[in-house]
């Protein structure tokens, strides 16, 4: 039994996936999901597999701690309990892109034991997002601006600030976002969909990070290529 499903909010962290040499999806699934080239309890699940992307659940045991009653010692006992959790990843061999949705130890974690199973025969490395090129690439998606942090503003000589501009009300946002496009570092806003009428309310930053206020298997197939194009199309 795994525990999965129940993150409100998840990271997504994308990187570039390159094989070494030509691989089929089906030899890149047998050395991930059928080996046993993993670190300590943890293991590969394999959810979906195409021609072109293959998707799966990293299983990550861990243990904690806690506080129970002992009804017959009369007494609260400290006790430790093994527990696991599923991290959603996804290999996209056409464009070559792996995405992971969980935290940055649980990415890492991940992208080692990638490699280790993969006879570490490829190449990931992050990819990092720029938010002008973000803010290029939103305007052909249907999207609802919440706020935006500006910063390095300059109110008077030697004397800079930083500002979160609420664009809920503003009818022509991208107006906003243009003029301050080049000191933005934080960007909220909700994408829809126009077919499965989902959506996902998104932040991007400056560092690069995407996070996302929905988990991964509550959006529709829409909504995840549309997030996934967004953020490939605004790379460094």
């Amino acid at each position: 039994m795994y525990r999965g499903g129940n993150m409100a909010t998840q990271s997504l962290f994308l990187s570039s996936f390159y094989p070494l040499r030509k691989m089929t999806a089906n030899e890149i699934v047998e050395k991930i999901f059928y080996t046993d080239q993993y670190q300590d309890d943890d293991k590969f699940m394999l959810i979906e597999q195409t021609e072109d992307i293959i998707d799966g659940l990293y299983i990550i045991y861990y243990v904690s701690k806690e506080l129970i009653y002992n009804t017959e010692k009369n007494e609260v006992q400290n006790i430790e309990i093994k527990r696991n959790m599923a991290v959603p990843f996804s290999i996209d061999l056409k464009n070559k892109i792996l995405d992971i949705w969980g935290n940055k130890i649980n990415a890492q974690k991940i992208i080692l034991s990638l490699g280790l199973c993969l006879d570490n025969e490829i190449v990931i490395d992050s990819i990092n997002i720029s938010l002008s090129k973000a803010i290029d690439k939103l305007s052909s998606y249907k999207v609802m601006f919440s706020k935006v942090k500006v910063d390095n503003i300059l109110i008077q000589e030697n004397l800079v600030a930083s500002y979160i501009i609420n664009l809920s009300n503003y009818a022509r946002p991208f107006d906003i976002l243009e003029e301050y496009k080049n000191d933005i570092c934080q960007l909220t806003f909700t994408l829809l969909t126009e077919i499965s009428g989902d959506a996902a309310t998104i932040t991007m930053y400056s560092s690069g990070s995407v996070v996302i206020y929905k988990s991964k298997e509550l959006l529709s197939n829409e909504i995840l290529r549309n997030i996934k194009d967004i953020c490939i199309g605004s790379r460094r």
